[in-house]
Parts: structure tokens; C-alpha cells; sequence
């Protein structure tokens, strides 16, 4: 049985429109998580606090309609290769950034992060960008692969380097200087981070790979607010456990940490064909 899940943000959930959005068709699979929006208020945010500023996040949000358009062009291309349909999704969302006057901020590009796959027989081929990513249990339940998290350099970087993201020159630095920058070189390795965004130099971003799947594997698809979950050793047994209990457990685990736990958060799971 497949498995799809979106759990909004276990604090901020109802004050914000759901960015995440997933897609299960058949034998593909989409994750996408829509880039986080300023605010369309004053762009020095001072002390407003987050409940305050989230009053004015943008609703509808073009952070939702990248992620959906994604999930729809990885499912409706005739091509099995989701390399290409990551290609394609980055041409549909650039779409929703036509004729924009980007300034990073309020007026920020539409964008997304996603992971794809296809299971064919037994291989699974699948693509990313950002931080959603690809895993694959055996029928033991021992996860064998996990597919890079295309944050992880910038993440490494930006530690000690941290500076007040209310502050606005640093959240158009951040976000014009290091997304989609592929010359963002630091001691000889690239730190920047991709998305889609229908920049061109977003396709440098998609990372990709093949493998053969072991007998009734399991392959997730998930975005990052679901990561530290599948560092859990129940997490396989939860997840199949119907969703009653996979929520409650999800939920559990949020209140005892927003910032690892609670945040949004989607995942799907394709089963692998029994040898």
C-alpha cells in the first residue's frame, strides 16, 4: 500500500498557507516544499514577533503554487526520467515568475525544492534539488540508501557565519548571493544551494542517480521537516502502522521539539515490486 502524508507546522500551521505539496501516480512519486516568503509587510521587521508577521504572510502563497505546478509537471511528463521532469518543473515555475521585478524581499522569486522518482521493474531512478530527498528501506526495514540533502554545504557554511535574518540586506544576500549561484566557491567547494525558481542556473542544482531495489524495498520521498524523523528506529514501523498512529506519533515528537520535529512536513512512500 502507498503512503502519502502533509502535516502543517505544529505551532504555525494555522496562521500560514500549506507550501508543501505531493504527488502519487502509479509508479512516480513527487515531493515538493515551497520556498518560505517574506512577510508582505515592512521589510526591517525590528521586534515584531512571529505571530505578528505572520498576519501578513502572503496568502495565497507563491511558494504553494511553485510546489504544486512541480509535483504536476513530475508526473504528467511523458519522460521517465526525473531529471528531466525537474527540468520541466523549473520551466513551469519560472512561468510564475514572468515579467517580475525580483528585489529578494517581498517580491521574492516564486520558488521550490523537490525530489522526484521512478520505480520501473526493479530500479529506481530519481532527481532533487534543495533539501528534499530520496530513502530506501529494505523489507527488513533497514534504511540502504539516502539520496544527498543539497543543503548540506550551504548549511555547513553559513554555521558561525550567522547573522540576523530580520535584518533585510541579509536575507537578499542569502537569497541572491548563494541560491542558484553555482560560482559561490569557498576553500575550493561549492556552497551555495539550488532551486526552482525557472533560473537557468537552477538545473546545475539537480542532483540525480539510479540504483536496483532489494526485495520489497520501500522508497521514501521527503521533504526536510520530515529528515530527523528517519533518523528514528520506529520510524518505518509508525509510518506502516496506519495513519492514526502515525500522526499521534508525529505529533508527540513535534511538541517535544518544534524547531526538529514540527515544522511542515511531507513524505510519500512507493513500494518496490517483490522479487
Amino acid at each position: 500500500m502507498d503512503i502519502a502524508y502533509s502535516l502543517p507546522h505544529i505551532k504555525y500551521g494555522q496562521k500560514m498557507p500549506a507550501e508543501d505539496a505531493w504527488v502519487l501516480e502509479g509508479n512516480r512519486a513527487c515531493v515538493a516544499d515551497g520556498i518560505t516568503r517574506d512577510p508582505v509587510v515592512d521589510t526591517n521587521w525590528g521586534e515584531r514577533s512571529m505571530e505578528e508577521l505572520l498576519e501578513y504572510y502572503p496568502n495565497p502563497s507563491p511558494a504553494s503554487e511553485a510546489a504544486k505546478v512541480t509535483c504536476e509537471k513530475c508526473v504528467s511528463s511523458v519522460n521517465d526520467n526525473p531529471t528531466t521532469c525537474l527540468q520541466s518543473a523549473n520551466t513551469a515555475v519560472g512561468n510564475l515568475n514572468r515579467g517580475l521585478e525580483c528585489d529578494y524581499l517581498t517580491k521574492d522569486y516564486a520558488g521550490c525544492v523537490a525530489a522526484g522518482a521512478v520505480i520501473s521493474q526493479d530500479r529506481l531512478a530519481w532527481a532533487s534539488i534543495g533539501d528534499c530527498q530520496v530513502a530506501v528501506f529494505d523489507k527488513e526495514g533497514e534504511k540502504v540508501f539516502v539520496s544527498p540533502n543539497g543543503m548540506a554545504a550551504f548549511e555547513q557554511y553559513i554555521q558561525g557565519r550567522e547573522e540576523n535574518w530580520r535584518n533585510p540586506k541579509r536575507r537578499v544576500q542569502i537569497r541572491k548571493e548563494f541560491r542558484n549561484n553555482p560560482n559561490q566557491i569557498f576553500e575550493g567547494k561549492r556552497v551555495s544551494y539550488g532551486a526552482l525558481t525557472g533560473e537557468i542556473t537552477a538545473l546545475e542544482f539537480i542532483e540525480s542517480g539510479e540504483l536496483q531495489l532489494p526485495e520489497s524495498a520501500r522508497v521514501v520521498l521527503f521533504s526536510d521537516g520530515f529528515a530527523a524523523y528517519l533518523d528514528q528506529p520506529e520510524f518505518l514501523l509508525k509510518l506502516l502502522a496506519g495513519k492514526e498512529e502515525f500522526i499521534a506519533w508525529s505529533n508527540g515528537l513535534a511538541q517535544t521539539d518544534t524547531h526538529k520535529f514540527g515544522r511542515e512536513r511531507t513524505l510519500v512512500l512507493l513500494n518496490g515490486v517483490k522479487k
